[in-house]
């Protein structure tokens, strides 16, 4: 069979699947078979590679699913617009009479075709053309088209992932199940019973670059009348097992008669949660279930663990104790058992938990506004009219609060206390706030009350009525010791070194300010000439000496770097303003005996450039009466900025208080 249908899919140009389907049930349950490990040696996968097949089947309503994972060939990167499914109770079916046949056709995704026929055991891929082993052209034994009848297909989705595409179809199979074989091969099984055994047989054959038309009207109307397509693929398994749904099960000393009921359980309850998942697959098979749960409230145990995996039956439990948080909600808790086809069963814990009646909190104080009690006042707080609605008992939490540093408190019982104070003897007013919190165990209500107490009438020493006042230093019968130079209590007004109150230090230094910026201007005016006159010489020398470039240059470039030595001197560290002092007690002579010494040395070898440019034009013929004035006018310069300079040696400044 398997080399027949190589060759098949070689001439034939079609999609067809086929099935083994029985009209009576032996009992109604839900099968499933799943693989994620397809044969690694197909036929032929040209048509893309087949990764993974579902197959469900529920005997209850007579739908079946099929759904299936592509990627690309590897070679012809083709996927598949098509398939075939050939689908038994564990062996092929070699004869007609024994199963069905359908043709998938999503060429238009949005508007997928499907239609059945009886297997054709000639040429099994042809059914919709000859449907018998007979020689010659038979009939094509037609069975449903979902053109005719819409409600053949329930769904159908094609979706493309980013590793090629899923293709998930369910039929309502009532048609097939109910079909009568119009042909019968000699030694055929019999249409298949039951639906689905114990073991599935799978062909699937996928195709590609597939186009199909359609008969309109006459016998064929809306069955398959050709199919072409570009790529095929074969895929070949036998007798694997198959699976059923698993069950919820609740055990009977619960005490409740569905699943679905509601359990009441307050705040502070134990709660424990139980039901029993059972699978057992077609013949009494075993399969073990995985566990997980969804809908857990804040703090529930479970057992087994989310994920487990155990053998049937399984009890889960869910442990819990509600915290006042869950008053007044209902937590629908799911129990999920899945078996290892991934068909699984959700089991519903519904718990509620009502909404606590909170205490009532009542707080009296004795007396309301007590007067000053000498040494020592006290009060009673009083909360034993407090009540619980439900009847439960009260705890009682109290909480004083005074302006009192010294005040303290005693339990004349739970639900009384004393307060004693000392701040209203020290004549001081006194505030207290008591706060009272009843709790039932669940919920708690709070209750405050205020109460003032005046001050009693002391004088500074603490002598009722006494005569002793603060002085204005705020000490008892004090003398204004704390007083400053201007009168100021603790001010911070002194005598400063001029003999002035609250002064700065200056009023008697006899000092004045000059702004001395044109003497730096002149200083650096006088440099500034300097390298002018040398840059004169060099533009001299360049124009009669044309050897002389390189050497003007070296020089003027340094004449350029003295100068702006000479500029930062003047400018950063001679002062723009002078202070002149009369008073020698706080006043002191600076010297700026550095700065001039820098400017001294810049502007002496600025003129040094002077020279050694002025000697070299005087070797040019005609040019040393030139020479002679460049050298007078530089030693003049050079002698002005001197003596400028030395007129700087020294400045005064005030000294700090």
């Amino acid at each position: 069979m398997f080399s027949l249908v190589k060759r098949l899919l070689v001439k034939t140009i079609f999609l067809t699947t086929l099935f083994s389907l029985s009209a009576r049930q032996a009992h109604a349950t839900e099968y499933a078979f799943f693989i994620d490990n397809m044969p690694a040696v197909p036929t032929v996968s040209d048509a893309g590679q087949l990764t993974e097949a579902l197959m469900t089947y529920d005997s209850n309503t007579n739908y079946w699913r099929l759904r299936s994972v592509f990627i690309p060939d590897p070679i012809t990167a083709a996927l598949p617009n098509g398939f075939i499914t050939v689908l038994s109770g564990g062996p092929m079916p070699m004869k007609a009479g024994e199963a069905a046949t359908l043709y998938v056709d999503w060429t238009n995704p949005s508007a997928p075709v499907v239609t059945a026929y009886g297997y054709g055991a000639n040429r099994p891929t042809n059914s919709h053309l000859d449907g018998s082993v007979a020689l010659g052209v038979q009939t094509p034994d037609r069975i449903v088209s979902s053109k005719l009848n819409p409600n053949f297909v329930r769904n159908f989705t094609v979706t493309n992932i980013p590793s090629g595409m899923i293709v998930d179809f369910e039929l309502d199979l009532t048609p097939i199940l109910n079909h009568i074989p119009l042909y019968q091969d000699a030694g055929n099984n019999g249409w298949y019973q039951p639906a689905i055994g114990t073991y599935i047989g799978l062909w699937h054959y996928p195709i590609s670059g597939a186009s199909f038309s359609y008969f309109e009207g006459g016998a064929g109307d809306g069955f398959v009348e050709d199919v072409t397509f570009v790529f095929s693929g074969n895929y070949d398994v036998t007798n694997l097992p198959l699976f059923s749904r698993p069950e919820c099960i609740v055990p009977s000393e619960l005490g409740i008669k569905a699943i679905t009921d509601e359990v009441v359980v307050r705040v502070g309850q134990p709660y424990q949660g139980r039901v029993i998942g059972v699978d057992v697959g077609y013949n009494n098979q075993v399969e073990n279930l995985t566990v997980s749960y969804a809908g857990l409230p804040t703090g529930a145990v479970t057992t087994p663990i989310e994920g487990s995996v155990n053998t049937p039956p399984v009890m889960a439990t869910v442990d819990w104790t509600p915290k006042a948080s869950d008053q007044g909600q209902t937590f629908n808790i799911d129990v999920t058992f899945t078996d290892p086809v991934k068909l699984n069963v959700t089991c519903p814990l519904k718990v509620r938990v009502p909404v606590n009646e909170p205490p009532v909190c009542d707080l009296s104080l004795t007396p309301l506004n007590p007067s000053c009690g000498g040494t020592t006042t006290k009060f009673i707080a009083d909360g034993t009219l407090s009540t619980d609605p439900e009847g439960d008992p009260l705890s009682y939490t109290w909480t004083v609060n005074c302006n009192d540093p010294n005040a303290s408190t005693s339990a004349i019982s739970d639900n009384q206390q004393e307060v004693s104070l000392t701040a209203p003897g020290l004549g001081q007013d006194a505030t207290c706030t008591v706060r009272l919190r009843v709790s039932d165990g669940v919920d708690s209500t709070n209750c405050s009350a205020r109460v003032n107490i005046q001050a009693c009438q002391l004088d500074c020493l603490g002598t009722p009525n006494g005569s002793a006042q603060l002085d204005q230093c705020g000490v008892c019968n004090g003398n204004n010791a704390c007083l400053d130079c201007n009168g100021v209590p603790n001010g911070g007004a002194i005598i400063d070194r001029c003999n002035v109150c609250d002064g700065d230090g200056t009023s008697c230094l006899g000092c004045t300010s000059e702004d001395v910026t044109s003497f730096n201007v002149d200083l650096d005016g006088r440099a500034l000439e300097l390298h002018a006159l040398n840059k004169k010489l060099g533009t001299l020398l360049r124009r009669t000496d044309k050897k002389s470039k390189d050497f003007v240059q070296r020089l003027l470039s340094e004449s350029k770097n003295r100068y702006t030595d000479a500029w930062t001197t003047v400018w950063t560290q001679f002062p723009v303003i002078v202070e002149t002092c009369t008073n020698t007690q706080f006043c002191s002579t600076v010297s700026n005996l550095s700065a001039v010494t820098s400017y001294a040395q810049n502007i002496t070898a600025i003129k040094t450039i002077t020279d050694q440019l002025a000697n070299r034009l005087a070797t040019i013929p005609n040019k040393k009466k030139a020479s002679k004035k460049f050298k007078t006018r530089g030693n003049k310069l050079l002698q002005e900025g001197l003596t400028a300079a030395a007129e700087a040696r020294t400045t005064d400044q005030c000294l700090p208080q």
